[in-house]
């Protein structure tokens, strides 16, 4: 089994390593064009990977940090100085609002979200979605707890107390509606 798991592993590794040469490629070319301290990258994924933690696979049928806890990273040094880290959470939801913000636009009330500038959120909602039919999970996350209800099974859930199980490798405490 070892064997198996060392493979996915190294494909996994490989593909992060060819997005690396590609971002690479991309920041090279806005140096040599002389653009690259007036563009705004970022650089974040929808999901992480199971890669055998908790004896999971693959992503879609769980939310832990391993699927959840996604790089985000920002360049643009007028506005996110070089080493800022923004330790608090935030979500995907949040890069319309601060491209706007960082563009100098406005934001409309409309757009869901906020700058990540605007420090950080008391609480994330997860939605996943991959399998409707079947499974369909909300998971509103806190800096110390994360409760993850099935939309088809609304009775029960799984909550995890973060500060005593941060990386959700547990079974979580059951909880009743």
């Amino acid at each position: 089994a070892q064997p198996v798991v060392d493979k996915h592993r190294l494909r996994y590794r490989e593909s992060i390593m060819a997005a690396d040469d590609a971002l690479g490629r991309l920041l090279g070319e806005l140096q040599r064009l002389g653009r690259l301290e007036r563009a705004l990258v970022i650089v974040t994924a929808d999901h992480g990977e199971n890669l055998g933690e908790a004896t999971r696979w693959s992503h879609g049928f769980a939310v832990n940090d391993h699927l959840v806890h996604v790089p985000l990273i920002v360049r643009y040094p007028a506005r996110f100085p070089p080493g800022l880290r923004i330790t608090g959470q935030c979500q995907t939801i949040d890069l319309v609002p601060t491209v706007l913000r960082t563009c100098d636009r406005p934001v409309p009330p409309w757009v869901e979200g906020r700058p990540l500038l605007d420090g950080p959120r008391e609480w994330a909602l997860t939605e996943d979605d991959i399998m409707r039919g079947s499974m369909a999970y909300r998971t509103l996350t806190t800096p110390h707890w994360r409760l993850t209800r099935s939309l088809h099974d609304p009775s029960g859930g799984e909550l995890y107390d973060l500060r005593n199980d941060p990386g959700i490798v547990g079974t979580g405490i059951e909880t009743d509606s």
